[in-house]
């Protein structure tokens, strides 16, 4: 069902330009700082339908999926789409894994082993990485703008200029139109944008796998991602709010089915828990975060002895 992401994009771009063309529609400081919000948020959901893009949800000709792919990731969020593709895709390949998952940065420590091997201002940033961990999710954004960049440089590979050029273009016409409709705030409308963004994102992700038994070594089979991945118990509403990635264990159990549909299955995975005697993980948001919460305070504990 195509249809439904592609009037998901052209409704989350049409947000995307909204809330930078009204910023300046009311002469407060909370209506722009809100519609900055608004800006952060609407780029999470192209971030969303650029996932299921990648997953070959929307187009599974190769060429229809490279070209909304670049639209998503270079143009609209200044990302590179080659990048995202290979850090995802290694991602569900290790999923879990200690030193394999991308997802799980070197910058933080997920057990005592990490904990202990760490050093100097490395060390000093695990022991306190209990409440640093939601400080950083507002850098995010700039961060995987960075790495995607340093990534089209160093690693050669088809189509490179095109995205390079998508990334100039992203950069100037973003910061073209922020500028000419708040030329006095155009930066902290940028900042705050940012931040929202890396924010909400990394609430949805870090909820995903973190605070969940680590997996020893790569592993195959469903057992492997049952294991390793929560569901979050939500309403439609949060639902959407979540890119549909509450359905993580049946994100995880079939990748490539639309986002639209994962909800169908959930019964049929269930079931599937229940004949391999394992547990079907399933939280509510507040509950999920109090648990990651709790598993990066364990960690920063033992960075302390």
């Amino acid at each position: 069902m195509p249809y439904q992401h592609i009037v998901h994009l052209v409704l989350h771009v049409l947000l995307l330009v909204a809330s930078i063309a009204l910023a300046d529609a009311v002469d407060h400081g909370l209506w722009w700082i809100s519609m900055a919000g608004l800006c952060g948020a609407a780029m999470v959901q192209i971030g969303f339908a650029g996932h299921d893009v990648e997953h070959g949800q929307v187009f599974r000709n190769p060429d229809q999926k490279r070209c909304l792919s670049l639209i998503c990731w270079n143009l609209l969020l200044g990302l590179s789409a080659r990048w995202w593709e290979e850090k995802h895709r290694a991602h569900h390949r290790d999923t879990h894994v200690i030193g394999a998952d991308p997802d799980l940065y070197a910058l933080y420590a997920f057990d005592t082993q990490q904990a202990k091997q760490a050093a100097g201002i490395h060390r000093l940033f695990i022991r306190n990485q209990h409440w640093l961990f939601w400080i950083s999710l507002a850098f995010v954004r700039l961060y995987f703008q960075w790495l995607s960049l340093i990534f089209l440089i160093v690693r050669p590979g088809p189509g490179r200029c095109v995205e390079l050029c998508l990334l100039v273009l992203h950069h100037a016409v973003f910061w073209f139109a922020v500028c000419s409709i708040l030329p006095q705030n155009a930066l902290l409308f940028v900042v705050i944008s940012y931040a929202a963004a890396g924010v909400y994102m990394g609430i949805v992700f870090c909820t995903n796998h973190l605070g969940m038994p680590y997996a020893p070594a790569p592993q195959h089979g469903k057992r492997w991602q049952i294991a390793h991945t929560r569901n979050i118990r939500t309403g439609r509403i949060g639902a959407y709010l979540c890119g549909g990635l509450n359905y993580q264990i049946e994100h995880h159990l079939h990748p490539s089915m639309s986002r639209f549909r994962l909800r169908s299955v959930a019964t049929s995975t269930r079931q599937l828990c229940h004949d391999l005697d394992m547990p079907y993980h399933e939280q509510n948001l507040f509950a999920a975060l109090r648990d990651v919460h709790a598993a990066f305070r364990r960690v920063s504990t033992e960075a302390r002895q």
